[in-house]
């Protein structure tokens, strides 16, 4: 039986402690099957709209409508679509709907589903396309939801970590968090939900033009490695054989680890907010975040590591309360029984 790679720690007393790497399975696997969804083109008028441009971007307004007794967001084209041109609004827009219907993530919003009817390409006379895409509804994520108690912080820093290690190997390759920002952040029952996918890519940097011989270092300590049979679908390449400059392998996890740790990380590890015996297990894992010397896994080890530590720490003082009103309830029984004899035997004299 293979043996299963470990992690060393010291734990919050001074002993080492053995931790199981993150296993991987944890992670979804590529979709196998066609989605059901439970919004088409059949049903979609059946939503009834109760609030309009909510939110709108590049490409896409986001309305509020209620379906079945539940709150829905429907995304539709956008107004100022022309800024960018009607082609790239509804590329961008395709590019969100088909992105989250191939990826899956407990952090990720729900697509309940979406209709396409026509686009404006087929009727030049017509400048918007008929495409809507529905998505699950959740409030906007403040600082202060993320970061109200120490084990939400800990909860949401965990959920973070983990989507990092999904998007590292998705099925579709690692995949870069594009355009991450606070505002592309929900909450959902307390649990964090990440919405819109159109600026994911899994092209892995650039490096070293061949062509015009001009050197272009990897950032983040990465080598630059040349493009093979392997990697080239991941790389700013067509095929191998035209292919003239090298590849950033890791350069897309790693920019995930910098903006997370940016947006995010930054507020939901503040040292001060955690037990005191954790504070320096916390200090190390902040500066390995912002010196981006660590890995998604890496994370998560130590995420866990500070979780059962701060639940050891817990039970520990637990007990030592249980213990405490225990002992103190023995002592008043002897004093109560003390008391009782030596009323009883003054009773007795007199």
């Amino acid at each position: 039986m293979e043996k299963p790679d470990l992690l060393e720690l010291p734990s919050y007393k001074g002993h080492k402690r053995n931790i199981l790497f993150f296993e991987r399975g944890k992670t979804l696997p590529a979709m196998l099957t066609v989605r059901k969804y439970p919004i088409s083109c059949a049903n979609i008028d059946q939503i009834q709209i109760i609030e309009t441009h909510t939110g709108s971007g590049r490409s896409k307004t986001s309305d509020i409508g209620i379906f079945n007794g539940s709150k829905v967001v429907i995304k539709r084209l956008s107004d100022i679509q022309n800024v960018i041109g009607y082609d790239t609004a509804h590329m961008y827009f395709m590019k969100d709907i088909l992105m989250r219907d191939q990826i899956e993530h407990s952090n990720l919003i729900r697509l309940l589903g979406y209709c396409l009817r026509h686009l404006h390409r087929e009727h030049q006379w017509w400048n918007h396309g008929d495409l809507t895409a529905v998505y699950e509804y959740g409030e906007k994520v403040t600082m202060e939801m993320l970061t109200s108690d120490m084990k939400s912080r800990l909860r949401h820093a965990m959920d973070i970590a983990d989507f990092l290690l999904y998007l590292k190997h998705s099925p579709l390759g690692p995949l870069r968090w594009g355009d991450l920002k606070l505002e592309h952040v929900l909450m959902i029952n307390n649990k964090i939900k990440i919405i819109d996918f159109d600026y994911f890519n899994n092209i892995e940097k650039g490096c070293n033009n061949i062509t015009t011989e001009k050197i272009q270092k990897c950032e983040f300590n990465l080598t630059c490695q040349k493009v093979n049979e392997r990697n080239f679908q991941i790389s700013e390449c067509h095929s191998v054989d035209d292919c003239k400059i090298g590849i950033c392998i890791g350069y897309n996890a790693k920019q995930n680890i910098y903006y997370a740790n940016n947006i995010l990380f930054r507020h939901l590890l503040e040292p001060d907010s955690f037990l005191r015996e954790v504070k320096f297990d916390i200090l190390q894992l902040r500066k390995l975040l912002d010196e981006n010397r660590t890995d998604a896994e890496n994370i998560i080890e130590r995420l866990k590591y500070i979780h059962d530590a701060i639940h050891l720490i817990n039970k520990d003082t637990l007990n030592h309360d249980v213990y405490t009103v225990r002992s103190t309830l023995i002592i008043m029984f002897n004093i109560c029984f003390s008391i009782s004899n030596a009323t009883f035997s003054y009773a007795n004299v007199h």
